[in-house]
């Protein structure tokens, strides 16, 4: 089966999960108004929105997008939501609406679970199997499962998409796709977790762990389980993720070596700092594997002057040498950027 869309038509979207990059792409999605996306002139029709714990919402003929966002933000639930599937838990909940709703692309940005990808792994599956496009900022199942998901997007003519999962919405699998045709990556370095590399900073400059983390947690950028940050889970992923998709690897999250910030003597910070060195929190793959560690880098080294929120990543090419993207302070419109590059990237027909 090959699914197909005509030009100028809508495609019409469900959001499973109604978080901070939930509501950021429906921000986004509200701006766009009636303006096509994309060559293809598609525009996009929300047809329903499902949250665990804020209600569930399926209208065929588009939801209000903000008259949505109005009312999560002022009364903490969607807009007459209660009354759909009120005696359901919620992992089946989610699993009825991505066979009920309406869709041509489920958009899976539900709470990360590091060790278990569940239940974002099911949703991705059921959404695949029922004929349906996926795009995800949920690293969990990519990073533990993308050759299945991927054997199931074929098997049924969709796609399956995840620009956001690593760098929010910096173009690293789209330009590898389009702009690196012919070129084999040989492996890549970088900072990508945000949390960390602001924590670090912040304890340079005389903060505790715990103070770091607060100022992140304010910030909204750290996972809601703090420890995926801080013991390198999130960092693992994304590093299994490249892996996986640039390189072709067969790792799993399991296999990457795994030092993270927990149990950090501010001494070696203050070592580094005399040494003129920099700590930076490096994911990093090459022929020999891969691996999440604590590096100290020389001042003159372009990732010294990563800070704070920002991420950089560094690929090595046969043919083009290494080709490095910073990203400077993303948020989650940057995020949401990324799932709306998919969407857009599903609705070309590419």
């Amino acid at each position: 089966m090959n699914r197909t869309h005509r030009a100028g038509a809508d495609m019409r979207v469900a959001i499973l999960g109604f978080g901070n990059v939930g509501r950021a792409l429906a921000r986004l999605l509200a701006a766009e108004g009636d303006r096509p996306a994309g060559r293809a002139g598609t525009s996009f029709l929300v047809t329903g929105i499902c949250t665990r714990t804020r209600g569930t919402l399926i209208r065929p003929e588009g939801v209000d997008l903000v008259r949505a966002l109005d009312s999560i933000e002022r009364e903490g639930l969607l807009p007459g939501a209660e009354a759909l599937f009120p005696s359901t838990p919620a992992r089946s909940t989610a699993e009825r609406f991505i066979l009920e709703c309406p869709a041509d692309i489920v958009v899976e940005a539900t709470t990360l679970d590091a060790r278990t990808a569940e239940p974002a792994t099911t949703h991705i599956m059921a959404a695949l199997s029922a004929g349906k496009h996926v795009v995800t900022a949920n690293k969990g199942p990519v990073a533990w499962h993308f050759r299945q998901l991927e054997a199931s997007a074929r098997a049924n003519g969709v796609r399956l998409l995840f620009e956001s999962t690593v760098m929010d919405g910096a173009p690293v699998f789209n330009m590898a796709r389009r702009c690196l045709r012919g070129c084999s990556i040989l492996g890549f370095r970088g900072i990508l977790n945000s949390t960390t590399n602001l924590v670090l900073d912040l304890m340079e400059e005389g903060a505790t762990l715990e103070d770091g983390l607060a100022k992140a947690r304010e910030m909204g950028i750290a996972e809601a389980d703090p420890s995926l940050d801080v013991e390198g889970w999130d960092a693992v992923l994304k590093t299994t993720i490249l892996a996986t998709v640039l390189m072709d690897s067969h790792l799993s999250p399991a296999e990457v070596h795994r030092e993270g910030m927990v149990g950090l003597d501010p001494a070696r910070l203050d070592a580094a700092r005399n040494a003129g060195r920099v700590l930076k929190l490096l994911c990093e793959a090459d022929g020999t594997g891969a691996r999440v560690r604590l590096a100290e880098l020389p001042r003159t080294h372009p990732f010294s002057i990563v800070r704070g929120t920002s991420s950089a990543l560094t690929i090595a090419t046969d043919l083009m040498g290494e080709i490095t993207i910073f990203e400077d302070d993303p948020g989650p419109i940057q995020t949401a950027y990324g799932i709306l590059a998919d969407m857009i990237e599903i609705a070309e027909g590419n």
